[in-house]
Protein backbone atom coordinates (compact mmCIF):
# COMPACT_ATOMS: atom_id res chain seq x y z
CA UNK A 1 0.00 0.00 0.00
CA UNK A 2 1.62 3.28 -0.96
CA UNK A 3 1.94 6.48 1.60
CA UNK A 4 -1.44 7.85 0.63
CA UNK A 5 -3.78 5.20 1.22
CA UNK A 6 -2.01 4.44 4.26
CA UNK A 7 -3.34 7.83 5.13
CA UNK A 8 -6.25 7.80 3.85
CA UNK A 9 -6.99 4.30 5.89
CA UNK A 10 -5.79 6.30 8.76
CA UNK A 11 -7.74 9.23 8.84
CA UNK A 12 -11.22 7.05 8.35
CA UNK A 13 -10.31 4.97 10.97
CA UNK A 14 -9.50 8.07 13.33
CA UNK A 15 -13.01 9.78 12.17
CA UNK A 16 -14.93 6.31 13.05
CA UNK A 17 -13.54 5.68 16.20
CA UNK A 18 -14.19 9.49 17.25
CA UNK A 19 -17.83 9.34 16.14
CA UNK A 20 -17.84 5.73 17.85
CA UNK A 21 -16.62 6.89 21.63
CA UNK A 22 -18.51 10.26 21.44
CA UNK A 23 -21.49 8.84 21.25
CA UNK A 24 -21.44 6.70 24.23
CA UNK A 25 -19.23 9.19 26.51
CA UNK A 26 -22.33 11.46 25.66
CA UNK A 27 -24.81 9.24 27.00
CA UNK A 28 -22.56 8.32 30.32
CA UNK A 29 -22.59 12.16 31.28
CA UNK A 30 -26.35 12.70 29.92
CA UNK A 31 -27.44 9.81 31.85
CA UNK A 32 -25.49 11.05 35.04
CA UNK A 33 -26.76 14.70 34.98
CA UNK A 34 -30.58 12.98 34.99
CA UNK A 35 -29.74 10.67 38.04
CA UNK A 36 -28.71 13.62 40.18
CA UNK A 37 -31.35 15.85 38.60
CA UNK A 38 -34.23 13.35 39.24
CA UNK A 39 -32.85 11.21 42.38
CA UNK A 40 -30.89 13.38 44.17
CA UNK A 41 -33.12 13.60 47.37
CA UNK A 42 -32.54 10.00 48.10
CA UNK A 43 -28.88 10.06 46.92
CA UNK A 44 -25.94 10.14 49.90
CA UNK A 45 -23.86 12.85 50.02
CA UNK A 46 -21.12 10.27 49.19
CA UNK A 47 -23.56 9.57 45.58
CA UNK A 48 -24.15 12.74 45.23
CA UNK A 49 -20.35 13.27 44.84
CA UNK A 50 -19.91 9.97 42.52
CA UNK A 51 -22.13 11.56 40.50
CA UNK A 52 -20.38 14.97 39.64
CA UNK A 53 -17.12 12.85 39.99
CA UNK A 54 -18.27 10.84 36.76
CA UNK A 55 -19.61 14.25 34.76
CA UNK A 56 -16.49 16.18 35.03
CA UNK A 57 -14.86 13.19 33.94
CA UNK A 58 -16.61 12.46 30.91
CA UNK A 59 -17.25 16.16 29.66
CA UNK A 60 -13.58 16.37 30.03
CA UNK A 61 -13.16 13.25 28.13
CA UNK A 62 -15.62 14.40 25.47
CA UNK A 63 -13.69 17.71 25.28
CA UNK A 64 -10.25 15.54 24.76
CA UNK A 65 -12.25 13.66 21.89
CA UNK A 66 -13.52 16.77 20.16
CA UNK A 67 -10.34 18.41 20.17
CA UNK A 68 -8.68 15.26 18.78
CA UNK A 69 -11.88 15.21 16.10
CA UNK A 70 -10.79 19.43 15.12
CA UNK A 71 -7.22 17.94 15.42
CA UNK A 72 -8.02 15.34 12.63
CA UNK A 73 -9.89 17.76 10.27
CA UNK A 74 -6.85 19.77 9.86
CA UNK A 75 -5.53 16.95 8.85
CA UNK A 76 -7.30 17.59 5.82
CA UNK A 77 -5.51 18.38 2.58
CA UNK A 78 -5.90 22.02 1.99
CA UNK A 79 -7.73 23.73 -0.45
CA UNK A 80 -5.26 26.83 -1.46
CA UNK A 81 -7.57 30.27 -2.78
CA UNK A 82 -7.14 33.79 -2.26
CA UNK A 83 -7.64 34.81 1.19
CA UNK A 84 -8.15 38.34 2.66
CA UNK A 85 -6.71 38.01 6.07
CA UNK A 86 -8.51 41.54 6.98
CA UNK A 87 -11.45 39.69 6.43
CA UNK A 88 -10.74 36.01 8.36
CA UNK A 89 -9.22 38.03 11.33
CA UNK A 90 -12.98 39.84 11.87
CA UNK A 91 -14.71 36.58 11.07
CA UNK A 92 -12.85 35.01 13.47
CA UNK A 93 -13.29 38.00 16.48
CA UNK A 94 -17.02 38.03 15.42
CA UNK A 95 -17.46 34.09 15.64
CA UNK A 96 -16.41 34.66 19.61
CA UNK A 97 -18.84 37.47 20.35
CA UNK A 98 -19.80 36.49 23.28
CA UNK A 99 -17.28 35.08 24.89
CA UNK A 100 -15.18 38.52 24.33
CA UNK A 101 -18.04 39.96 25.55
CA UNK A 102 -18.22 37.70 28.50
CA UNK A 103 -14.64 38.36 29.23
CA UNK A 104 -14.63 42.38 28.47
CA UNK A 105 -11.91 41.56 26.08
CA UNK A 106 -11.08 43.44 23.01
CA UNK A 107 -9.41 42.46 19.85
CA UNK A 108 -8.14 44.63 17.70
CA UNK A 109 -5.81 44.55 14.27
CA UNK A 110 -3.99 46.82 11.49
CA UNK A 111 -4.28 46.27 8.32
CA UNK A 112 -2.78 43.04 6.88
CA UNK A 113 -1.85 41.22 3.87
CA UNK A 114 -4.25 38.72 1.51
CA UNK A 115 -2.56 35.36 0.99
CA UNK A 116 -2.64 31.96 -1.23
CA UNK A 117 -3.72 29.81 1.30
CA UNK A 118 -6.88 27.66 3.23
CA UNK A 119 -9.19 30.43 4.35
CA UNK A 120 -11.22 27.54 6.80
CA UNK A 121 -8.20 26.99 8.13
CA UNK A 122 -6.85 30.19 8.98
CA UNK A 123 -10.49 31.27 10.16
CA UNK A 124 -9.38 28.24 12.44
CA UNK A 125 -5.99 29.80 13.19
CA UNK A 126 -7.48 32.45 14.46
CA UNK A 127 -9.73 31.52 16.32
CA UNK A 128 -7.68 28.87 18.24
CA UNK A 129 -5.18 32.14 19.16
CA UNK A 130 -8.36 34.45 20.33
CA UNK A 131 -9.74 32.00 22.57
CA UNK A 132 -5.94 30.69 23.95
CA UNK A 133 -5.86 34.59 24.85
CA UNK A 134 -9.50 34.87 26.40
CA UNK A 135 -8.65 30.94 28.26
CA UNK A 136 -5.28 32.51 29.66
CA UNK A 137 -5.85 36.05 30.54
CA UNK A 138 -4.41 37.98 33.56
CA UNK A 139 -6.76 40.08 36.29
CA UNK A 140 -6.86 42.97 33.63
CA UNK A 141 -9.29 42.63 30.69
CA UNK A 142 -8.03 40.75 27.78
CA UNK A 143 -6.25 42.36 24.63
CA UNK A 144 -5.31 40.48 21.51
CA UNK A 145 -3.87 42.52 18.69
CA UNK A 146 -2.53 41.21 15.35
CA UNK A 147 -0.22 42.55 12.77
CA UNK A 148 2.29 41.74 10.25
CA UNK A 149 5.61 42.97 8.72
CA UNK A 150 7.59 42.13 5.87
CA UNK A 151 10.38 38.96 7.13
CA UNK A 152 13.62 37.35 5.32
CA UNK A 153 12.47 35.71 1.88
CA UNK A 154 9.96 37.67 0.82
CA UNK A 155 7.54 36.03 3.98
CA UNK A 156 5.58 37.46 6.16
CA UNK A 157 5.58 37.76 10.02
CA UNK A 158 2.29 37.62 11.76
CA UNK A 159 2.38 38.92 15.80
CA UNK A 160 -0.92 37.79 17.71
CA UNK A 161 0.01 39.79 20.65
CA UNK A 162 -2.05 39.28 24.33
CA UNK A 163 -1.87 40.73 27.71
CA UNK A 164 -2.77 37.31 29.38
CA UNK A 165 -0.66 35.08 31.90
CA UNK A 166 2.19 34.51 29.92
CA UNK A 167 4.41 31.40 29.98
CA UNK A 168 7.63 30.58 30.91
CA UNK A 169 10.19 30.44 28.51
CA UNK A 170 11.61 26.92 28.49
CA UNK A 171 7.71 25.89 27.99
CA UNK A 172 7.58 27.88 24.63
CA UNK A 173 7.81 24.84 22.92
CA UNK A 174 5.60 21.95 24.81
CA UNK A 175 2.28 24.20 24.64
CA UNK A 176 2.48 22.78 20.87
CA UNK A 177 2.77 19.42 21.73
CA UNK A 178 -0.84 17.57 21.44
CA UNK A 179 -2.88 16.87 24.54
CA UNK A 180 -0.05 19.36 26.44
CA UNK A 181 -1.83 20.87 29.43
CA UNK A 182 0.87 23.00 31.39
CA UNK A 183 -1.67 25.23 33.61
CA UNK A 184 -3.86 22.02 35.31
CA UNK A 185 -7.13 21.15 35.68
CA UNK A 186 -8.34 24.62 36.37
CA UNK A 187 -8.44 25.69 33.11
CA UNK A 188 -10.66 24.40 30.74
CA UNK A 189 -9.86 22.57 27.08
CA UNK A 190 -7.78 19.50 25.88
CA UNK A 191 -4.84 20.93 25.16
CA UNK A 192 -4.93 20.80 21.47
CA UNK A 193 -5.45 24.29 20.33
CA UNK A 194 -1.89 25.12 19.92
CA UNK A 195 -1.36 22.23 18.09
CA UNK A 196 -3.61 22.69 15.57
CA UNK A 197 -2.09 26.21 15.12
CA UNK A 198 1.31 24.96 14.48
CA UNK A 199 -0.36 22.53 12.07
CA UNK A 200 -2.25 24.69 10.13
CA UNK A 201 0.78 27.07 9.96
CA UNK A 202 3.19 24.31 9.01
CA UNK A 203 1.30 23.05 6.08
CA UNK A 204 1.32 26.36 4.83
CA UNK A 205 4.97 26.30 4.83
CA UNK A 206 5.29 28.45 7.71
CA UNK A 207 6.41 28.10 11.37
CA UNK A 208 4.72 29.27 14.40
CA UNK A 209 6.71 30.23 17.91
CA UNK A 210 5.80 31.64 21.05
CA UNK A 211 7.81 34.28 23.03
CA UNK A 212 6.63 35.36 26.93
CA UNK A 213 7.78 38.81 27.79
CA UNK A 214 8.87 40.16 30.95
CA UNK A 215 5.93 42.25 31.72
CA UNK A 216 3.51 39.34 31.23
CA UNK A 217 1.26 37.95 28.22
CA UNK A 218 2.67 36.07 25.07
CA UNK A 219 3.48 37.37 21.41
CA UNK A 220 2.67 34.39 19.33
CA UNK A 221 4.38 34.85 15.95
CA UNK A 222 4.37 33.07 12.38
CA UNK A 223 5.04 33.15 9.39
CA UNK A 224 3.26 32.88 6.28
CA UNK A 225 4.82 33.28 2.60
CA UNK A 226 3.41 36.56 0.78
CA UNK A 227 1.76 36.24 -2.59
CA UNK A 228 1.12 38.03 -5.49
Amino acid sequence: MNGSGAVEDLDGFLHAAIHDIRGPLGQVRALTVLLDRQHKASLSADGQELCSLIETASRRALEVVESIHAYALVLDKPEFEAADLNAIVDAARFSMQRAIDDNAAMITRENLPSLRADRAKLLLLFQELFRNALKFRGEAPPRVHCSCSPNQGGSVLFLVVDNGVGIAGKQAEAVFKPLKRLHGADREGAGMGLAICRRIVEMHGGKIWLESRTDGGADFRFTFWQND
